[in-house]
């Protein structure tokens, strides 16, 4: 009939790139293979030790984080206020079971971007939604260390500064029309954190 039809499942704020190719190809047959539902195994619940980069504006040794939290929550005007990287680390423990799977770590919410480190291995940048990475290869059996580093914008050191004094501010733009009572950004790992698994065929 002329037409090409591609039923696509897409998570929010996802893109595919679709490519057709000039050859004539028979009628498809109903497969499935985007239609992948991952299932979540297991949640990381473990408390984290979160390391501020930035020791000029953020706290000057790592903070322990008996769970996820957004920073512009914080009692601490130095991890409320902060603009930067700061690195999220931790230990958890994995069984494998005999099936075929691809393994994912899931971010939950992020704010803005980050970068994971399973038992040292980089399995990758994500700085939009979904937050998922493959982590084929990087999860063992038993114990494992899980590093996530995240930055977030500098429009929240920004707005901190608005409430100091001039010699103790550390940002400064050409035109800076940010106020004290600007609305802050959600910053950091939010998550909730999931090692997620899709069986294969």
């Amino acid at each position: 009939e002329g037409r090409t039809i591609v039923p696509i499942k897409m998570k929010v704020n996802q893109s595919w790139f679709v490519v057709f190719s000039d050859s004539q190809i028979e009628t498809g047959k109903g497969y499935d293979k985007n239609f992948t539902d991952s299932a979540v195994v297991q949640t990381l619940e473990m408390p984290w030790t979160v390391d501020f980069k930035n020791k000029q504006i953020g706290p000057k040794e790592p903070v322990s984080f008996s769970k996820l939290t957004d920073w512009i929550a914080n009692d601490n005007e130095k991890i409320k206020y902060y603009s930067g990287t700061a690195v999220y680390k931790s230990t958890f423990k994995y069984t494998k079971n005999d099936k075929a799977q691809d393994l994912f770590i899931d971010l939950g919410k992020v704010g803005v971007m980050a970068s994971v480190k399973i038992n040292g291995i980089d399995i990758g940048t994500t700085w939009m939604f979904p937050y998922k990475l493959n982590a084929n290869g990087s999860v063992k059996e038993g114990e494992n260390t899980i590093e996530i580093e995240v930055v977030n914008v500098w429009r929240n050191r920004m707005t901190g500064d608005k409430s100091l004094p001039d010699a103790n501010k550390t940002t400064w733009v050409l035109v800076d029309k940010i106020t004290p009572e600007e609305e802050l950004i959600p910053s950091g790992l939010l998550g909730p954190v999931t090692i997620q698994v899709i069986n294969k065929k």
